[in-house]
C-alpha cells in the first residue's frame, strides 16, 4: 500500500451492525467518546483517555484538530440518557502532544473536579492482536451526528509511507469511513483503545496503529494513561 495517497475520513454511511463485544463495554465507550466542533470547519471525534484532577485529556486525529491553535476546539458530551442534545460543553483546550506524521493528538482540557465523565482505557504495550483479521469496535461521529459504535474487521499492521520519507503505523481495515469519525477510538475485543481513526485510502479505513499512540506518550511522560494504577474515573 502507498499511504502517501491516504485521505481524510470522507465516505458513504454505513448501518452499524451488531458487535460481540459486550453491550456494557459499547456503552462505556460511547459515553467517552465525543463530538468535536472544529471552530467553523466541521466536526470531528475525539475520547476521553485520561483525568488528573480538573485536567481532562482527550486523544484525537491530529488533521481534525485545524492546525496548532487548538482554543477554537468544542468538545461536546453526550449521556445516555440523551444522545441527541449534548449534556455539556468543554473547550479551550491545549496540546499536550501532536504527532502530525503519524496523524494524531492528545489535547488537554479543564474540567469542573466534581463533574464525571467515562474514561476509555488504553491497551499497554505488547497486548494488541497479531492474528488477522481480528474484530474490533469503531465509535465516531457519523456526519456529525452524536456517536455511534459500527463492527470493525481489522486487516492488519501496515507500515505507511506519509509525505516523502516519513514513516508510521498504521491498523487497516475492512470498511472506509464517513465524514465526522476522524479521531474516533477503534477498540479491540476487551474494550480498550488500540487506535484512532485517521484515512481512507483505495476503499479501507486507517487507524493510527497502538504503538504510535503508546511509543509518544511514554516520550512525552504520559504512560500513565496505560498503567494499571491509573484508574478509570467514571
Amino acid at each position: 500500500m502507498n499511504a502517501s495517497v491516504l485521505l481524510m475520513a470522507f465516505a458513504f454511511a454505513q448501518a452499524a451492525p451488531e458487535s460481540t463485544l459486550a453491550m456494557e463495554r459499547q456503552t462505556h465507550a460511547l459515553a467517552a467518546t465525543v463530538r468535536m466542533r472544529i471552530a467553523d470547519r466541521g466536526v470531528g471525534t475525539a475520547v476521553v483517555v485520561g483525568r488528573k484532577d480538573s485536567a481532562l485529556y482527550l486523544l484525537t486525529a491530529d488533521h481534525a484538530t485545524d492546525g496548532p491553535d487548538t482554543t477554537e476546539l468544542k468538545f461536546e458530551f453526550f449521556s445516555d440518557g440523551n444522545r441527541t442534545k449534548p449534556a455539556f460543553v468543554l473547550q479551550k483546550a491545549k496540546a499536550a502532544i501532536r504527532r502530525p506524521i503519524a496523524d494524531f493528538a492528545l489535547l488537554e482540557v479543564s474540567i469542573d473536579r466534581d463533574r464525571t465523565v467515562s474514561i476509555l482505557k488504553l491497551a499497554p504495550p505488547g497486548t494488541a492482536s497479531k492474528k488477522y483479521p481480528f474484530e474490533g469496535l469503531s465509535v465516531g461521529c457519523s456526519d456529525g451526528a452524536a456517536p455511534t459504535c459500527e463492527k470493525e474487521s481489522v486487516l492488519g499492521k501496515r507500515l505507511a509511507l506519509r509525505g516523502e520519507s516519513e514513516m508510521a503505523f498504521f491498523w487497516q481495515a475492512e470498511k472506509s469511513q464517513v465524514r465526522g469519525r476522524s479521531g474516533g477510538p477503534l477498540l479491540d475485543e476487551a474494550g480498550r483503545l488500540i487506535g484512532i481513526c485517521a484515512a481512507t485510502a483505495l476503499g479501507k479505513g486507517y487507524y493510527v496503529h497502538s504503538s504510535e499512540i503508546q511509543a509518544a506518550l511514554k516520550t512525552e511522560g504520559y504512560d500513565w494513561l496505560w498503567k494499571p494504577e491509573s484508574k478509570p474515573q467514571k
